[in-house]
């Protein structure tokens, strides 16, 4: 399935609620908020639990899904398909990131003591490049 034939699927699912119109635009942004704190919640939960966690990537897709549904709603709404969202956001961070980038990242916590640091692991370069991941 692509981009645009989710969006189409998801927007015959939008629920309306409430008769007040800007309720109605406000709900979505709200509820990707939310989603997005229950996705950082299935972080907080593999970071406290470890390996014990078994059910951190079921719940991932779970979470992350119902994000995407809304990123759909929001786009809906404002006539914006998500293909055009994917190719600019993709494009945008190519060129940002990419290794003819000439973008610097700054670790903003290198002058704190270790335990103050956000946890970090760094894994071999692959292709020349440093893979960091928070887990």
């Amino acid at each position: 399935m692509d981009f645009n034939q989710y969006q189409s699927k998801a927007y015959k699912t939008i629920q309306r609620y409430n008769a007040n119109e800007i309720a109605n635009i406000v709900i979505p942004f709200l509820g990707i908020v939310g989603q997005a704190g229950s996705v950082i919640s299935e972080l907080k939960k593999k970071l406290r639990d470890g390996e014990s966690y078994v059910n951190f990537k079921i719940n991932l897709k779970e979470e992350l899904g119902d994000v995407l549904w809304y990123i759909s709603v929001i786009a809906s709404e404002n006539e914006i398909e998500l293909e055009e969202i994917a190719s600019l956001n993709l494009n945008k961070v190519q060129d940002r990131f990419s290794p003819e980038s000439n973008t610097i990242l700054l670790d903003y916590d290198e002058g704190y003591p270790e335990g103050e640091q956000l946890p970090g692991v760094v894994y071999p370069p692959e292709n020349g490049l440093e893979l960091v991941c928070c887990f």
